[in-house]
């Protein structure tokens, strides 16, 4: 029976080599990379192992995706006479398949919260 390491390191390997291609495709001189883009893959492989782990135990955990990049247009009644609109777009929408709980999840790309 495969563990949740085994899990991740299959996973974590499937994300790394699609990854690695990427960026040799898109960025590598000569099959290589320069120093700065070196420095970016190592943290690149940090963040990727670190979502991986955080994603096989979210499904261990019971939690599936629903809908990804949802676009939603809700309104809300600010006064007898205006109604506000908002147009948006939500990154993910998971539902736990043992608790019945929901979730909306909101990416940040940057390495700062804002």
């Amino acid at each position: 029976c495969a563990t949740d390491e085994d899990y991740v390191a299959h996973i974590y390997a499937r994300a790394e080599k699609l990854a690695d291609s990427f960026l040799a495709t898109a960025y590598a001189e000569n099959g290589v990379f320069t120093l700065p883009l070196q420095v970016r893959h190592s943290i690149m492989k940090r963040t990727l192992e670190q979502f991986v782990r955080w994603h096989v135990k979210d499904l261990m955990d019971g939690w599936c995706n629903v809908a990804r990049e949802l676009k939603v247009a809700p309104t809300m009644q600010v006064d007898a006479d205006t109604c506000v609109g908002f147009n948006m777009t939500i990154d993910r929408v998971d539902y736990n398949t043992n608790t019945g709980q929901w979730r909306v999840l909101d990416y940040k790309t940057s390495s700062e919260a804002k």
